[in-house]
């Protein structure tokens, strides 16, 4: 290879010289030879014009003698060799006198007088002749013409001696020259070979050293080979630095193959076309693919959703690789090689070099599968009821509000139907709440093959469904209602080998543009049930506005908001009533808080014209942490008054002993206040605690865990109270009113009470007795050994706000009011 650059450099040098030469040598010899061409040509027709001036002259006398054989004579000798064509004379009318070819003799020529002497180029015998006439003049007389030709081409036989005379000399000259250049091309390209073979001849490794009788040449070329010597040393240097960046990108590059190979997550990378360039050990896990088998094809062939292949990658390439952006994380369902449908999270984001330019994509991808279908579990959950499946509140209200929508927008008339199950309390009380809820399901499913495709069925809580019927008016729903209440009436629910006869009430009431706010289409529906339950039970009530029923039940519905916007505008206040000891070893007194409603005027609502309508309307939670909240604050500021009470006693409702957040909440709103639980007593109904009997006795156990106690109120009303009290861990019985007003005169209500006294004390409980208002009924109460005792005798109720002023009087005197 270097030989071969070698010989191309003399050859580049040498050839455009010698070229140069030989097209000069060319010249010169063209030159020459045309000049001496027309130098001969010149000359012969000189000679051929003499030839002719000779004839003229001889033949003149000829001519006027008419001696045609003297004529004859002259025009042979006019031709003194082959190189003449012909020689001949003419009189003055044309008249070939005399010709060198007697064929022409006796032939007329085209003539006129010429003035002088003519050159005439012409053919004959096939050849180019050049010919020349010379006027015959005598005096002023004209008697003809002499004519004279010779042949063009004769003189070239003189030319090759000549260039053979030229070119000889002229070869000579370059042959010197030649070598002369020669000489200087080889003392010119040694140089460059020497260089170039040993730059060849060296590699990164082995760097050849120019030898120095080329460095040191005071020349281009000595320039050239210390330049070449300056980039080895550079290049050696470079080299050096190269090496060193490439073993620590080397390092590098296995510090982060190891790390992308141990993160969990997966991660491809592709070129700028979606050529898939690299896949950890994540991507191959959760794509079912190797590396080996995808690097090189296209991203959207292994990674991609479920209809569409290109368009995932469509997303990427618009969004990252053409916009330069990165992509934030999203999730999105794709499909692996295994056809398995999966959700990932993913990010992306474009690659670019050292420049800034875009030359590939990496995507971070987590398999987020069982997020996403726990998600889909909970949206499930936070939208039905885990009970019977069927859509809950939450759904219903959200379901409600699109038809409400759809009745104003659209002017579409769709129908509310309110059911309420008439034996189910008989159900949950004979049989228990897990047949209770067995019912339930079994109603649900009832309903669900009763209802059109597009209806919708909710549970709102408790044996409380709804059904909203779809472009359906009240004329039109009644039929349907009807066709429900008849598949309820007909199902039979058999629990233990006990035979139960359901039935529903239901009411119905219009979605229309004129009822277009969700509470009160509910309000409606549910006054209609109610009245169909007034009326006697298992049948229809449709709405009607003039229902003075309806209206009077309505009127009850609107405590709902009354009651919301008195505990937004904080109207809610805190009573309390003291509990006595009368025969108890503790001698601490008893209160126990009421809450109360104060109208927009300031007037107060006694509990028994708005409690129904929370605890219908399930508002009690919300009532009772008010309660609850305030009642802990109150004392957290005044511990004084605290330390001086024995317990501190506040109500809660069956929808509050429900709300699994409940015991959360207390327990946050100890650690806020640093109240005692030792000093709080939650009293629960008796019909509440066996009603909810596994729920409270969970709820019983977390607030008896941080020392709070219980009491159940209302106690012996209920058919089945003795069996449940073992179950349940209370600390107070607080015995009904309905038992203590008539204990002096009857001994009927004397024996309950005692009955209840002595089981009670057996179980290790304490007494309390409601109603006490005269002195007669506390004499009877002390005589049964009644722990506690509650009513006008000693207290009528009265702000919290005043307890300051009266914790004076709060001793424990038993047998004597103290207000």
């Amino acid at each position: 290879m270097t030989q071969k650059y070698r010989y191309n450099l003399f050859l580049r040098l040498i050839t455009p010289i010698a070229l140069l030469l030989l097209v000069i040598a060319a010249g010169l010899t063209a030159a020459v030879i045309t000049e001496s061409n027309r130098t001969i040509e010149s000359f012969r027709a000189l000679q051929a014009a003499s030839h002719a001036r000779t004839l003229a002259s001889g033949s003149m006398d000829a001519i006027l003698t008419r001696d045609y054989t003297l004529l004859e004579n002259w025009v042979h000798a006019a031709i003194p060799g082959d190189d003449y064509a012909y020689a001949y004379i003419a009189n003055d009318g044309g008249l070939i006198l005399a010709h060198t070819n007697f064929s022409f003799v006796g032939k007329r020529i085209t003539l006129q007088r010429p003035a002088a002497m003519q050159q005439i180029e012409t053919r004959y015998d096939e050849r180019s002749v050049t010919e020349i006439v010379q006027p015959i003049e005598l005096g002023a007389g004209f008697l003809g013409t002499a004519h004279v030709a010779y042949y063009q081409s004769h003189g070239l036989a003189l030319l090759p001696n000549l260039a053979s005379n030229l070119l000889a000399p002229l070869l000579v000259a370059l042959l010197l020259f030649g070598l002369a250049l020669y000489a200087i091309a080889r003392r010119t390209t040694d140089p460059i070979h020497v260089l170039t073979r040993t730059i060849a001849s060296s590699s990164l490794n082995d760097l050849k050293p120019i030898p120095a009788s080329i460095t040191t040449q005071k020349n281009e070329i000595g320039e050239l080979a210390s330049t070449f010597q300056d980039m080895q040393s550079d290049l050696r240097n470079s080299y050096d630095r190269l090496r060193d960046a490439l073993e620590q990108l080397d390092r590098q590059k296995t510090h982060l193959e190891t790390m992308l190979h141990s993160i969990g997550d997966a991660v491809i990378t592709t070129d700028n076309a979606g050529r898939v360039e690299y896949l950890n050990p994540a991507g191959e896990a959760l794509l079912g693919w190797h590396q080996d088998q995808v690097q090189g094809q296209h991203i959207g062939e292994i990674y991609h959703g479920e209809q569409d292949q290109r368009q995932l990658w469509e997303l990427l390439e618009a969004q990252c690789l053409k916009g330069g952006a990165v992509m934030p994380r999203s999730e999105q369902p794709i499909v692996n090689r295994q056809g398995e449908r999966i959700f990932i999270e993913q990010s992306a984001a474009p690659i670019r070099d050292a420049a800034g330019n875009i030359n590939g994509l990496i995507i971070v991808a987590h398999d987020v599968t069982r997020e996403q279908i726990l998600q889909q579990e909970l949206l499930y959950k936070a939208s039905h009821d885990d009970l019977t499946g069927l859509r809950n509140r939450v759904e219903f209200n959200r379901q409600l509000q699109e038809f409400i929508n759809s009745a104003k927008l659209d002017h579409k008339e769709h129908a509310l139907l309110f059911l309420d199950l008439d034996q189910f309390k008989l159900v949950n009380d004979t049989c228990g709440h897990t047949a209770g809820d067995e019912l339930l399901r079994r109603v649900g499913h009832i309903l669900s093959g009763e209802i059109r495709r597009h209806d919708i069925l909710a549970r709102l809580g408790g044996d409380e469904f709804t059904i909203i019927l779809a472009d359906c008016s009240l004329a039109e729903a009644e039929p349907i209602a009807e066709k429900i209440r008849r598949a309820i009436e007909s199902f039979i629910f058999i629990w233990d080998n006990q035979r139960f006869n359901i039935t529903t009430s239901i009411g119905l009431a219009p979605i229309t543009a004129d009822n277009l706010n969700q509470q009160k289409l509910l309000s409606l529906a549910d006054a209609a049930c109610y009245a169909a339950k007034h009326n006697g039970r298992n049948r229809i009530y449709r709405y009607d506005e003039n229902d003075s029923l309806l209206n009077q039940h309505y009127g009850e519905v609107n405590w709902i908001s009354r009651i919301n916007q008195a505990i937004a505008e904080d109207r809610l206040a805190l009573y309390f009533q003291t509990i006595e000891p009368i025969n108890a070893r503790d001698a601490g007194q008893h209160l126990e808080i009421l809450v109360r409603l104060q109208d927009e005027t300031g007037r107060l609502i006694p509990p028994s014209a708005f409690i129904p309508a929370a605890e219908r309307y399930n508002l009690m939670p919300t009532v009772d942490r008010w309660v609850v909240s305030r009642t802990c604050h109150w004392f957290a500021r005044h511990p004084e008054i605290l330390g001086q009470v024995g317990v501190v006693s506040v109500n809660l409702s069956g929808e509050t002993l429900n709300d699994s957040g409940f015991a959360d909440f207390v327990l946050q709103l100890f650690g806020e206040c640093g109240m005692d639980g030792s000093k709080l007593c939650f009293e629960i109904t008796e019909t509440t605690a066996i009603g909810n009997l596994i729920v409270a006795q969970e709820f019983m156990a977390r607030m008896q865990a941080i020392g709070c106690r219980f009491a159940l109120d209302d106690f012996g009303t209920g058919m089945s109270s003795f069996g449940y009290l073992k179950t349940l861990p209370v600390d107070f019985l607080k015995i009904d009113g309905i038992f203590i007003q008539n204990i002096a005169s009857d001994p009927i209500d004397y024996a309950m009470v005692r009955s209840i006294n002595d089981i009670g004390h057996l179980l290790g409980q304490q007494t309390i007795a409601e109603f006490v208002e005269n002195a007669d009924i506390l004499k009877r109460l002390q005589e049964i050994g009644i722990d506690y005792a509650q009513g006008y005798h000693f207290s009528r109720p009265v702000p919290l706000e005043d307890l300051h002023r009266l914790v004076s009087p709060l001793r424990a005197d038993t047998g004597r009011p103290s207000s």
